[in-house]
């Protein structure tokens, strides 16, 4: 029985040296990405921890939970498989790859509508693409301030409009 209690221990010992190099490999990651460097203090407070914790994981010396693993997948933008498999994790999430193309796709998709109307722009007057922008604008005017009293100062919640019967 010492033989298998040992196998596990060993076993423990190497998944928390293994989790806590991903862990320090993507808090380097995510330096760099910011231009900065992102301390352990920064990311445990990022989801609640203090910077010893974060600390044990990164050496090895303790195995985090699942919360605290879902927590920190989730501050450093991946899966929580990417933390815990036994090859090398992803460089970004699936989720956030889907995220970015739908983006593209809508850009697109709004460029070739708009495209017909840019054709008709083209060939107008000056006079008549002021009058255009002139509309344009006065729109633009119209939105801004109907958003700005669609909000209540005090409750932040639409205001119902009331009719006031004048009897």
């Amino acid at each position: 029985m010492a033989g298998n209690k040992k196998k596990r221990d060993l076993a423990r010992e190497s998944t928390a040296k293994l989790i806590g190099d991903r862990l320090r490999r993507l808090r380097e990651r995510r330096s760099v990405d910011l231009g900065r460097v992102v301390s352990q203090a920064e990311v445990g407070a990022a989801i609640g921890l203090n910077a010893p914790r974060i600390n044990a994981y990164e050496r090895g010396k303790k195995v985090p939970g699942t919360q605290v693993l879902t927590a920190l997948a989730g501050y450093y933008g991946v899966t929580l498989d990417d933390l815990v498999r036994t090859t090398k994790p992803t460089e970004k999430a699936p989720t956030e790859e889907v995220a970015r193309l739908k983006d593209e796709l809508a850009r697109r998709r709004a460029e070739r509508r708009l495209e017909p109307i840019l054709a008709k722009l083209r060939t107008l007057s000056r006079r008549s693409l002021r009058l255009v922008r002139d509309v344009v604008d006065a729109i633009a005017i119209r939105d801004a301030q109907g958003r700005s009293r669609s909000t209540s100062p005090r409750s932040g919640s639409p205001r119902k409009s009331r009719k006031t019967d004048s009897r």
